[in-house]
């Protein structure tokens, strides 16, 4: 299957409920598949922690900007470390590179959609 990226969207929808865990549909624009329902498993203690970090530490960037706009400083130092940013991007792809059963479906239609883009040069 080839996917065009200028001409296909696909959206993943996380539904937040008051089970732990995320009921997640994955659909695109162009019926390049059909929609795809699964499960994500709750948010692991590691990535929640880091998101929680870098979440601080975006608004403490915002608070600088907002003072930045008034007074136009030289420099601005950024709060969101790079390692942060790192440590999140880590966490999610372990979080959505999880065996749970219900999300499989939904992980090997991903990996076969990036494989096709990759192999296609979009």
């Amino acid at each position: 299957m080839k996917y065009n990226a200028s001409m296909s969207i696909i959206k993943i929808k996380l539904i937040e409920t008051e089970a732990p865990g995320f009921p997640v549909t994955l659909t695109t624009n162009d019926s390049k598949f059909d929609s795809i329902d699964g499960f994500l498993p709750p948010l692991p203690s590691e990535l929640e922690s880091s998101l929680s970090n870098w979440q601080l530490a975006y608004n403490q960037l915002d608070e600088v900007r907002k003072i930045a706009t008034r007074i136009s400083p030289k420099q601005t130092i950024s709060y969101s470390s790079l390692e942060q940013r790192e440590l999140v991007k880590t966490y999610i792809n372990q979080w959505l590179d999880s065996d749970e059963r219900q999300w499989r479906p939904i992980r090997e239609e991903l990996i076969s959609v990036f494989s096709s883009l990759e192999n296609s040069g979009s």
